[in-house]
């Protein structure tokens, strides 16, 4: 009689071996079964992402779709009436400011006195000038010092002689107080001249 050990030996060689032919065919029984498994997987990856894909570009489509005729009959949300009437509330604003402005900064007249800055109109009375003296004289003398707008000798209306004054215009103050300091009591055509700026108790009655 073979020993105990013998038997448990020959006994796990004839289990390990079944083991290992059963392992052997359930292999072979299986493997079609998972080829045909992975075949139906990649089929199904691919008819989703096809489903899907169509699924984004409907919804891409329907996204950029114009909006409908209902839709756009729809009322304004208040909010966004109310922004665009403040809006033009504030357009509106802005140009009259505008139009404010620009009425305002007019240019000085030609008659201002010479209140106003450099950039005013003065009106400047010459007295005591030779009863020789035209026009052009009077302006000569006072280009001298700036630009001149217009120089005038009063004459009489019934003989056209020499009143023995006239009025200089010049648009730039400064250049006119200028003129005024220097020609002022100076000697012209043989006569001290006066020379300051002009005021309505200057001029004669037909020229106030």
């Amino acid at each position: 009689m073979e020993p105990l050990a013998t038997r448990i030996e020959n006994a796990a060689e004839q289990t390990a071996a079944a083991v290992t032919e059963t392992a052997a065919a359930a292999a072979e029984a299986v493997t079609p079964v998972a080829e045909a498994a992975a075949e139906k997987t990649e089929e199904a990856v691919a008819d989703i992402g096809e489903t899907a894909a169509a699924a984004v570009t409907e919804t891409l489509a329907t996204t950029s779709e114009p909006p409908a005729a209902d839709a756009a009959a729809a009322p304004m949300d208040p909010t966004l009436l109310g922004a665009a009437i403040a809006g033009i509330v504030v357009l509106v604003i802005v140009i009259a400011a505008l139009a404010r402005r620009k009425k305002g900064g007019k240019a000085p007249s030609a008659k201002s006195n010479g209140s106003g800055g450099n950039g005013s109109m003065v009106e400047i009375y010459v007295g005591n000038l030779s009863y020789d003296m035209n026009d052009a004289q009077l302006r000569r003398e006072f280009e001298r010092f700036g630009v001149v707008k217009s120089a005038r000798v009063i004459t009489n209306r019934s003989n056209n002689k020499s009143k023995g004054y006239g009025f200089v215009e010049m648009p730039h103050r400064k250049e006119a107080l200028i003129a005024i300091k220097a020609l002022d009591n100076s000697e012209v055509m043989a006569r001290r001249i006066r020379v300051n700026e002009a005021r309505a108790n200057t001029k004669p009655p037909e020229d106030r």
